[in-house]
């Protein structure tokens, strides 16, 4: 997977067992490439180019970009409803078949049971399984405020309800320390996600890293 800017000479190479790190100096330029990459998250205009075996990718469909730390949101409408997806196949499978027609016949029975005290006769639709997991309110719990832990969480949850992500960081060294931000890395790297970090300044450099400077007078090193 390749990601490449229009203005920029260099290409970001993505490789497994690989994380760039793109440090820009020039604040207007770094600005540029942050609006950018984030425009075309809402589906807009913008400079980068996201491909694969040269194939184009789009961008709003293969790149999850973090720039709002205290905003990182588990719950937000697609993940729920990939997950009430999942659970509602995993209810349809073999081995919980059984256990769901008799769950949704307990609710019919218990409708009718509540109105024998009434002098009436009621009708109720057919409850869904989906209907059922709808209501419940399903939402993920994450049992963490550390960011690198519900920052792992979220990429586990995207990985396994919605797909593979280029995940791209802006300023998140900003937020953790040296030792949480390496100990993020490894784990991310074992697990094989692919990552680039957009940050205006320098860190201390990792191991497995690959680094691209950008320096105030836009001289790529």
């Amino acid at each position: 997977m390749k990601l490449v800017y229009t203005t920029l000479q260099s290409n970001i190479e993505i490789e497994s067992g690989i994380f760039n790190s793109v440090i820009v100096e020039n604040q207007n330029y770094y600005y540029q490439l942050v609006r950018d990459l984030k425009l075309q998250m809402d589906g807009k205009e913008g400079g980068w180019i996201l491909s694969n075996n040269d194939k184009p990718l789009v961008v709003s469909k293969n790149i999850e970009l973090f720039t709002d730390y205290f905003d990182i949101n588990c719950n937000h409408k697609t993940i729920i409803t990939k997950i009430i997806n999942a659970l509602e196949k995993t209810a349809s499978d073999n081995e919980y078949i059984d256990d769901t027609l008799q769950l949704l016949a307990d609710v019919e029975r218990y409708i009718y049971n509540l109105s024998e005290g009434y002098e009436i006769m009621i009708d109720c639709d057919k409850v869904t399984i989906s209907q059922l997991l709808k209501a419940m309110g399903i939402t993920v719990h994450i049992d963490s405020e550390e960011l690198t832990e519900v920052l792992y969480t979220y990429m586990q949850i995207l990985r396994q309800f919605v797909g593979d992500r280029l995940f791209v960081f802006v300023n998140m060294r900003s937020y953790v320390s040296d030792i949480q931000f390496d100990e993020f890395i490894k784990t991310i790297i074992n697990h094989g996600y692919q990552a680039i970090f957009l940050e205006n300044k320098e860190y201390p450099t990792l191991e497995n890293e690959r680094r691209l400077i950008i320096d105030e007078d836009l001289c790529e090193i």
